[in-house]
């Protein structure tokens, strides 16, 4: 469902149309919604399609109405039942956006993927593997936070299992549609010797200077918040 303020009130909630696939029990929801000016937003999200397959979604906002969501065409390598969802977007201007997400693909691996919108069109999605500093060879990315400028530069924050099987907080940067400058976040000094962490959201007040939020387990294998600053 979606639901808009204005001018200080909620309105009720609307059903979301889903996408002409979803199945009678779709087991749906929204994870995410950005929005670059009034009546005008992007959410994505998860849904089961008639195969009772978890697929991402994307639904635009115009001018205050919501289109109709439209599965993520998941890239070439993904499963048959890909298990896939979308958890994060970011635009830098209407119509200029990118979204990340998950999948598992053909050899039962799970998988980051990114994808564009432009002019009111979504790209397909594409594999996405960052392997920052002391990854496992096997290491599974889940990218959650996302950021992106009005220059069209991103900044993108989550974890990934390291050679000892752990897993910990990494940043990278997309620009020009290339990720770069993969970066280990370095862990509380409480930290556990398995600390469990994720980074789940990140903001900026401008490129380079950005605040990132997540949890983490601490030495006495406690779940604790933490924040990580860049800038």
């Amino acid at each position: 469902m979606v639901v808009t303020e204005a001018k200080g009130k909620w309105g009720r909630a609307t059903e979301l149309q889903l996408p002409a696939n979803a199945g009678a029990a779709p087991d749906t929801y929204m994870s995410y919604v950005t929005c670059t000016g009034a009546r005008s937003c992007v959410a994505v999200g998860e849904y089961q399609d008639r195969s009772i397959h978890s697929q991402g979604m994307v639904a635009v906002e115009s001018k205050g109405r919501w289109q109709r969501a439209v599965e993520v065409r998941l890239p070439s390598n993904a499963a048959a039942d890909p298990d896939a969802g979308a958890y994060s977007v970011s635009c830098w201007k209407v119509g200029g956006c990118l979204v990340l997400g998950s999948y598992t693909d053909k050899s039962h691996v799970d998988e980051a993927m990114a994808l564009i919108g432009s002019g009111g069109r979504w790209a397909r999605a594409t594999e996405v593997r960052f392997r920052p500093p002391h990854a496992a060879a096997n290491s599974a990315d889940d990218v959650g936070g996302l950021w992106c400028a009005p220059s069209a530069s991103c900044v993108a924050v989550g974890d990934y299992k390291d050679t000892a099987g752990h897993l910990q907080d990494m940043a990278a940067t997309w620009s020009e549609g290339k990720w770069s400058h993969v970066t280990e976040i370095p862990q509380p000094r409480n930290e556990n010797s398995a600390p469990d962490s994720y980074l789940y959201a990140v903001a900026c007040a401008r490129a380079g200077s950005c605040n990132a939020v997540g949890y983490y387990k601490d030495n006495s294998g406690i779940f604790q918040a933490m924040a990580a600053t860049t800038g």
